[in-house]
C-alpha cells in the first residue's frame, strides 16, 4: 500500500503487507493493525533460521517536528516496556553463532538488547534476518507484562540499519497469545513514545 500527499490512514490485513508512505511534503500517516495481524512464521535449524509474513514500512516518518512524525497504531493498550536488566529468559532453539539467545536487557526508551549468555552482559549483533529470525523467536518464548507491551531493536542488513517493532497482544508469551512484528526500512531508531515529540529518531506509537 502507498499512501499519497497529506495525512493517509492505511491499515492492512493478514499476512506480510508493505507500506510505502514516501510525500513530497510531511503530514502524518497512521498506519494501523489488527491483534493477529503481522506475527511472522519462522522456521529453520541452527544459524540458519528464516522469518517472514511479518509487515514492512519504507518512509516512516521519524523528524523533529511532532505533527509530522508517522504513527504506527498497535493493537489494544499501547505501552512501552520498561527498563529491566538482564533478564534469563526462555531460550531460542534458533542460533546465532552456534549459540541460543537465552538473555534479553530493556532499556529505557524500548531497546530490547540480547545476549547468548544466561547472566547477560555483551549484546549479540543482529545482522541477517536469520539472526532477526532467532531473536524473534526469543521474544515470543517470553512474556513481558500486560498486552500491548511494546518494544524495538536495529538490525543493520546489507548496509541498511532497520528497525523492528515487537509488540505482545495478550498477557501471555507472544508464541501463545499473539503479537505483531514491524520492520521499518531505513530507519535507526533510538526509543519509542506514546505522544510525539520533537526529538527526531524517535518512534511514534499508540
Amino acid at each position: 500500500m502507498t499512501g499519497g500527499e497529506g495525512s493517509d490512514n492505511l491499515t492492512g490485513g493478514t499476512g506480510g503487507d508493505s507500506y510505502v508512505l514516501t510525500e513530497t511534503v510531511s503530514a502524518r500517516d497512521t498506519v494501523t493493525i489488527a491483534s493477529g495481524d503481522s506475527a511472522a512464521t519462522i522456521a529453520g535449524t541452527g544459524n540458519n533460521g528464516t522469518i517472514s509474513g511479518f509487515d514492512t514500512i519504507a518512509a516512516f516518518n521519524v523528524s523533529n517536528t511532532a505533527a509530522n512524525k508517522n504513527l504506527l497504531d498497535l493493537p489494544g493498550t499501547v505501552a512501552v516496556a520498561a527498563n529491566t536488566n538482564w533478564v534469563d529468559g526462555t531460550n531460542s532453539t534458533l542460533q546465532i553463532g552456534g549459540q541460543t539467545v537465552k538473555s534479553h536487557n530493556l532499556d529505557i526508551g524500548g531497546l530490547v538488547r540480547f545476549d547468548d549468555a544466561d547472566n547477560g552482559s555483551t549484546d549479540l549483533s543482529i545482522n541477517s534476518l536469520a539472526n532477526v529470525a532467532a531473536v524473534v523467536q526469543y521474544l515470543t518464548l517470553n512474556a513481558f507484562g500486560n498486552a500491548g507491551i511494546s518494544m524495538y531493536f536495529t538490525a543493520s542488513i546489507n548496509a541498511v540499519t532497520n528497525t523492528y517493532v515487537y509488540s505482545q497482544t495478550t498477557n501471555s508469551a507472544g508464541g501463545t497469545g499473539g503479537y505483531t512484528l514491524f520492520e521499518l526500512v531505513g530507519v535507526n531508531a533510538t526509543s519509542l513514545e506514546t505522544a510525539a515529540s520533537a526529538s527526531s529518531n524517535v518512534l511514534y506509537i499508540g
